[in-house]
């Protein structure tokens, strides 16, 4: 998972640093320097024409159908991972899978998928049915959190 940082928060405190120290050049550059480097970084979000997410990893997406844009946790599969490989549960892959003899298991079929965490019903897994168009990392869980499960 990934840690972010609100990028004009960053640059507004670096800011506000360089005021402070206005009677050292070193500080004044350096906090420059570290602004130009904040400005050009690109944001989270990653672009799937761009790069795709590691097979099996749980990511944002963002889904775009007719215009309407919304956001959803989902995973993306490269269709090289079989089922009893996979860390995910998986129903009824023999209707849209494709089978290994030699595995006797089948192939989860490359795409996106939407990963239900509470679902009324036996289905666990979806395919996305509309166009994924970014991707990104999910946020680091809360410091509290962190803590907890370490424990």
């Amino acid at each position: 998972m990934a840690d972010y940082i609100y990028r004009q928060t960053a640059i507004a405190a670096l800011r506000e640093f360089a005021e402070e120290c206005k009677g050292s050049t070193e500080a004044a550059t350096a906090a420059a320097m570290a602004i130009s480097v904040l400005s050009r970084v690109n944001g989270p979000w990653v672009d799937v024409k761009d790069r795709l997410p590691k097979a099996e990893n749980e990511v944002l997406v963002l889904c775009d159908r007719n215009g309407f844009q919304f956001v959803c946790p989902a995973i993306y599969e490269d269709g090289t991972v079989l089922t009893q490989d996979s860390t995910w549960n998986w129903n009824d892959l023999y209707n849209y899978g494709t089978y290994s003899e030699e595995d006797d298991d089948y192939y989860v079929p490359e795409g996106w998928w939407e990963n239900r965490q509470f679902t009324p019903d036996d289905v666990y897994n979806n395919p996305i049915d509309c166009e994924v168009t970014r991707w990104m990392e999910l946020p680091d869980a809360p410091e509290k959190i962190n803590k907890e499960m370490e424990e």
